[in-house]
């Protein structure tokens, strides 16, 4: 006899009278009847007729979703914004939804008549916007710039901010020169705005009290720090050695000192409570913690084995400690309290590690991959001290657990929940279509711990959709995607009881419990 079985769907409600019931969640099972404890609110498209690029994503006081990338498509959905048509060949683009994600609150481009690319954006306490990119525009639209022209004809950084609704320039200027690249921003307590990225040149505008007040040889990292309104730069600091460095995140701690990592072939990089030597690989991962003012180097170490390296992110969680991510091939890769203690093959897995924010001790270092492709691109830290990771991957034997759905083809996005010490022990699943999905990063909803996921995808079907603002791929090579999901603790997502319902009488107030469930059988 041959069994089918549906899915089970299981309602959570409070029954408050014979009649009434009130739906508090809805959890879908799989053809085992287990639980997903992944609970999509929404999952959308965006996009045009181009290659529509994803930057970084920040997250307002009121809960509202800001991305901002580049886009060449001449029909990206522009709704109440500052610029309403591109300029150029690619354009930066701004775009704001609702918690939900079923109003696109604004979007607009941000350019001039060459290319733009935004690569960061945050928010300050007024939620109004900042964004930091490259262009190659002599006409970019300024307002109150520092800086009023590009220097030569190579790409120069800029840095603009706009008002909460997307409609005002506040300020937007050219800053730091040729040969220069920015790659994240941050936005400390006194709504200061910390920048950082790579320069060549030697000319950058730091202060003689910094930690580091002229550049070494080669390429040097940065850190520049400018007031709100964007007319006062504090100090500008370079940080490097007598190689090439490059950074590729930066996040603030608690008293707004600036950690920033990257990766260097310098063999004289500043160290200080240096957790590694400098390996045989041409390029070291590097982690380092700067005093608020720019003038102390607090830590600064080397992290990584001895081939393919490629920090991607960093963050602090609760406690200041530093959770840094992103992918390796190096079999040497420093380990500690390793939930995947063996490099699983393939070209790269992804790895994840934290360190202490006292003493700088590593906490736990891991990778996380299976026999092919792996890369962790995003982490956050939820309301409850966990860590939420996501990636690309190409492994058709990624670690999964309780997973949302398989693995489509080519390469898929994935979602993983550890908890804070490092163990894969709630949640690994998969995400994507038909076609190539990579998660570039995710962002936190503190107000209902919901995560946001964002990247792009060339899936033309089957793209989990869910409540979607656009439902249907536009074209080009790459759509634009935002998901916002939470996932249940165990407790949450009990396997067992899923449905709690109280009958509320006059009298006696009488509590039951009662699992609402269905599944077709056949034979």
């Amino acid at each position: 006899m041959k069994q089918n079985t549906a899915r089970v769907i299981f309602v959570v409600g409070l029954i408050l009278s014979s009649v009434f019931l009130i739906t508090i969640g809805i959890a879908v099972s799989d053809e085992e009847g287990n639980v997903c404890p992944l609970n999509i609110e929404f999952s959308t498209l965006l996009g045009g007729n181009g290659e529509d690029g994803t930057g970084r994503v920040a997250i307002d006081s009121q809960g509202n979703i800001v991305l901002a990338s580049k886009s060449p498509s001449t029909d990206f959905p522009i709704v109440n914004g500052y610029q309403l048509e591109i300029n150029g060949s690619d354009d930066g683009v701004i775009f704001k939804f609702s918690p939900d994600g079923q109003e696109l609150i604004f979007s607009t481009f941000f350019g001039g008549s060459a290319d733009e690319y935004i690569y960061t954006v945050a928010v300050d306490s007024n939620d109004d916007i900042v964004v930091a990119g490259t262009t190659d525009s002599t006409n970019l639209p300024l307002k109150n710039p520092i800086k009023d022209n590009r220097s030569t004809s190579t790409r120069e950084v800029f840095l603009a901010k706009f008002s909460s609704d997307g409609q005002e320039l506040i300020f937007s200027t050219y800053i730091c020169g040729t040969s220069t690249w920015v790659v994240d921003l941050g936005i400390d307590s006194s709504d200061n705005i910390i920048l950082v990225g790579s320069t060549d040149i030697d000319g950058l505008t730091a202060t003689e009290d910094t930690y580091q007040p002229n550049k070494k040889n080669g390429t040097d990292s940065f850190v520049t720090k400018i007031s709100g309104d964007g007319q006062t730069i504090f100090f500008s600091t370079y940080l490097g050695g007598n190689g090439f460095e490059s950074i590729r995140s930066m996040t603030l701690d608690s008293v707004d000192n600036i950690i920033i990592a990257g990766y260097t072939d310098s063999d004289d990089f500043p160290q200080v409570s240096n957790l590694c030597n400098k390996s045989t690989s041409t390029y070291d991962n590097y982690i380092s913690k700067l005093s608020a003012d720019g003038q102390e180097l607090l830590f600064s170490s080397y992290y990584g084995g001895n081939r393919q390296w490629g920090l991607t992110e960093l963050t602090v969680d609760h406690n200041d400690n530093i959770i840094f991510i992103g992918e390796t091939n190096s079999i040497s890769f420093p380990l500690v309290n390793a939930n995947q203690s063996s490099y699983a093959g393939g070209e790269t897995d992804g790895f994840i590690a934290k360190i202490d924010g006292n003493d700088y001790s590593i906490g736990f270092s891991t990778f996380f991959g299976g026999s092919q492709y792996d890369g962790v691109h995003g982490v956050v830290v939820d309301n409850n001290g966990d860590l939420v990771i996501c990636g690309s991957t190409r492994s058709s034997d990624l670690p999964t657990i309780d997973q949302y759905q398989g693995y489509n083809r080519y390469i898929d996005a994935f979602i993983c929940k550890l908890n804070k010490n490092g163990q894969f022990n709630q949640f690994a699943s998969y995400y994507g279509g038909s076609g190539a999905d990579y998660s570039f990063g995710l962002g936190l909803d503190i107000r209902t711990n919901s995560i946001i996921m964002f990247g792009h995808t060339s899936s033309i079907t089957n793209f989990p959709l869910v409540e979607p603002y656009q439902d249907s791929y536009k074209g080009g090579d790459f759509d634009m995607f935002v998901c916002k999901f939470t996932v249940l603790t165990s407790t949450e997502a009990n396997y067992d009881i899923i449905v709690i319902g109280s009958i509320i009488g006059i009298i006696v107030v009488l509590v039951v419990i009662g699992i609402v469930y269905g599944k077709h059988r056949s034979s």
